[in-house]
């Protein structure tokens, strides 16, 4: 029974928020909740992603950071106890079906960088 509870409880909070647009200044405010369920593990795990973006000329700039909700007990409150990691990208559209893209990340915590990757992504 409770883990029919929990699952209807993630599959109902589970989804993706539609992005909000800002006006016309390409600034967009969203947010992506995942529930997952391990089968071999019994474990489950809600994430929440907030997210902000802008888009000028082309390039597609983001940040966001996940927030653990869910991990095996409810964990949101424990949130506060450190700082998320925030993830930075930028998208370039080369052509129609490729982009050109830089990733990294920031932790709070330590004041540090993360690596700094560069690559194309194609869709076909």
């Amino acid at each position: 029974m409770k883990l029919a509870a929990i699952t209807t409880a993630a599959l109902l909070t589970a989804g993706s928020v539609s992005a909000m647009e800002i006006g016309n200044t390409g600034v967009s405010l969203g947010a992506t909740a995942v529930a997952e369920y391990a089968v071999n593990a019994a474990s489950m795990s809600v994430v929440l992603t907030p997210a902000v973006a802008y888009s000028a000329w082309g390039v597609d700039l983001a940040a966001s950071a996940d927030i653990a909700v869910y991990d095996n007990e409810f964990v949101l409150m424990n949130a506060l106890d450190a700082l998320p990691t925030i993830d930075f990208s930028a998208y370039y559209a080369v052509m129609d079906n490729a982009s050109a893209y830089v990733k990294t990340s920031y932790d709070q915590n330590t004041s540090e960088m993360g690596e700094i990757t560069l690559g194309v992504a194609f869709s076909f």
